[in-house]
């Protein structure tokens, strides 16, 4: 059987440091068959990649240089264009404080394949005062993101629900689902080939790239997915 090869990488901080191991065994061991690592640190000194570095796993330091979601999305496009330069068919990013459980890239990748996705992307709660998913229903022509969220309160379902548009999760017919954070996502080659990750603090001073990325994706025409069934473990 051929496999789609794929990429797993992230950018992290000594900030994640209470939860670097557990991230580690995590990362080293998921079942899928054909994937390599690749981490961008961005923490002031080298103790933390270090700890990368011992368990054999390709990591760079790069510390912050200025804003922090210009340096973000700087980081995340390091993380692309190795990704491009290689002969990967997909890059899995995954947020240093998630845990996903170990089949996550075999469920992706299926959903990705079968769907034709430009992005598939597993879900995580937030803490706003009550269990809150980290999906925004509405950006604004400023990229600004609603506080309409999907809670508890209003009654999302998606459990079992397999792979379904962002826009189909919230109840409301009309409201379209528009960003989330990366959590963990599987973005397909041809679409980071099209795109870049970005901010634009001439537009908004508070957005970050996740919002722009998604955005930006479903734009050049790409469907965005969620897996549904996937709610990761958000370690805060």
């Amino acid at each position: 059987m051929n496999y789609p090869k794929v990429l797993v990488s992230f950018p992290t901080s000594d900030k994640k440091d209470y939860c670097v191991d557990d991230f580690i065994k995590q990362i080293k061991n998921f079942t899928y068959p054909l994937y390599d690592i690749f981490v961008v640190d961005n923490s002031k000194d080298s103790k933390h990649v270090r700890k990368f570095w011992k368990e054999g796993i390709k990591a760079m330091h790069e510390p912050l240089k200025g804003n922090f979601r210009e340096e973000l999305a700087r980081h995340q496009n390091i993380i692309r264009d190795y990704f491009l330069a290689g002969d990967y068919d997909y890059l899995m990013m995954i947020e240093s404080d998630v845990f996903t459980g170990e089949c996550i890239i075999d469920k992706l990748v299926t959903y990705a394949d079968v769907y034709g996705a430009g992005a598939v992307t597993a879900t995580y709660e937030i803490d706003r005062g009550e269990p809150t998913l980290c999906l925004t229903a509405t950006v604004d022509s400023k990229f600004v993101r609603s506080e309409t969220l999907l809670d508890r309160d209003k009654g999302y379902d998606v459990m079992g629900q397999g792979v379904i548009p962002l826009r189909k999760l919230f109840h409301d017919s009309d409201a379209k689902l528009t960003a989330t954070g990366i959590g963990c996502t599987l973005f397909a080659r041809e679409a980071l080939e099209a795109v870049k990750f970005r901010v634009d603090l001439n537009l908004n001073k508070r957005a970050f790239s996740d919002t722009f990325i998604f955005t930006d994706i479903s734009k050049m025409g790409y469907e965005v997915l969620i897996d549904s069934n996937t709610i990761c473990d958000h370690k805060k």
